[in-house]
């Protein structure tokens, strides 16, 4: 009457590969965070471009540096349209560039919000590259830095944190002192400027 040979080869089937392909697939139909290019896909929004991770383009070509200079002016080596304008990372940020004008042909595009719903998602690098690819088509781009908690687009252009918008808002500075060049034609900034005590209350304000 034993072994039941059968009745162990089915459970050790189940347990073994139903089991945790079934489990597989329920977490992943329970997780509604957008992981994949597949999943950005079947939602009702345009997908302009996939951006790849930079971060091994930058390993590979400047050997981990953070800084670059260009000009007497330390950029951040994240800047890959300026840095290394022929990489397929720079590329894909001119495509985004590229759909972003052309997805609206009626209309004319002056103003570009760029934003996430966490931290260190990719925002300052995509603003920065996608602002020198605006200005390679002959745009004028004017960065302005709202981000009063993580300020970090003065870094990536190698420019000062302040003044900014904090000067500007509170009457200590005018709008022609503020607005800095930077290495790269046709790109100003507005940065955050000073850090202020309550973000959170600036953000109220602007609105």
């Amino acid at each position: 009457v034993k072994p039941q040979k059968e009745l162990i080869v089915l459970l050790g089937f189940l347990i073994g590969f139903i089991f945790p392909v079934g489990y597989v697939m329920l977490k992943e139909n329970m997780v509604t965070r957008i992981n994949s290019v597949e999943k950005m896909k079947k939602k009702p929004f345009p997908l302009l471009a996939v951006i790849p991770d930079v971060r091994p383009v930058i390993r590979k070509a400047f050997s981990r540096k953070d800084h670059i200079k260009v000009n007497n002016t330390k950029v951040s080596s994240y800047l890959l349209t300026l840095l290394d304008s022929i990489s397929p990372a720079a590329e894909s940020f001119r495509r985004l560039q590229s759909n972003v004008i052309y997805s609206q042909p009626d209309d004319s595009i002056r103003t570009i919000l760029v934003t996430s719903s966490n931290k260190e998602e990719g925002k300052t690098t995509l603003v920065g590259n996608l602002a020198v690819s605006l200005a390679e088509e002959g745009k004028k781009v004017l960065i302005v830095d709202c981000d009063f908690r993580r300020p970090s687009i003065a870094s990536i252009f190698g420019i000062e944190e302040s003044p900014g918008i904090m000067e500007l808002l509170f009457g200590d500075s005018e709008p022609e002192s503020v607005i800095q060049e930077t290495v790269v034609r046709d790109v100003h900034v507005l940065t955050s400027g000073r850090r202020p005590p309550n973000p959170a209350a600036i953000n109220r304000s602007v609105k």
